[in-house]
């Protein structure tokens, strides 16, 4: 299926896989080898969302950077995740950190470690990573008007 994608869509198209959990750690490897040779981004969530180490003992043996995201609810789980060696790709929105302010932190933290942001939302949901920027300038806004008006 991924090389089919792949030939139809080219070279340039950007492939992300999600695995929903469906994996043990032995079996995540050998699919996300599998599929490696066609140019995947990144693979989404390959085992159990509470399986922090499986994610970790995946992402040291494969080179497809793997991305959390039923097991990422908080700026802790993102931390953690990142700290482990558990993903290669931060998958950002907005009401799994926390919000806009936690959303933020994550970005944040995740590019201080050399990690890039992804958004795991569609269009009509949470602001994209490349939107963040607004999304930061609002928020600096908003809490500078609040600070000034408390006082």
């Amino acid at each position: 299926m991924i090389a089919s994608a792949r030939e139809a869509l080219g070279p340039e198209a950007r492939l992300r896989v999600d695995y929903n959990q469906a994996y043990t750690a032995d079996e995540a490897v050998r699919a996300i080898e599998a599929i490696a040779p066609y140019g995947i981004d990144c693979a989404e969530q390959p085992v159990r969302a509470d399986d922090w180490l499986g994610m970790a003992r995946v992402q040291s043996r494969v080179a497809v950077p793997l991305m959390a995201h039923e097991g990422c609810f908080s700026l802790t789980d993102v931390t953690a995740l990142i700290e482990l060696g558990a993903v290669g790709v931060l998958g950002v929105n907005t009401e799994r950190p926390g919000g806009i302010t936690q959303a933020l932190h994550a970005i944040d933290y995740a590019s201080r470690r050399g990690l890039a942001p992804s958004s795991t939302t569609s269009r009509s949901g949470s602001p994209r990573p490349r939107r963040c920027s607004w999304a930061r300038r609002a928020h600096r806004c908003s809490v500078t008007r609040w600070n000034s008006s408390a006082t």
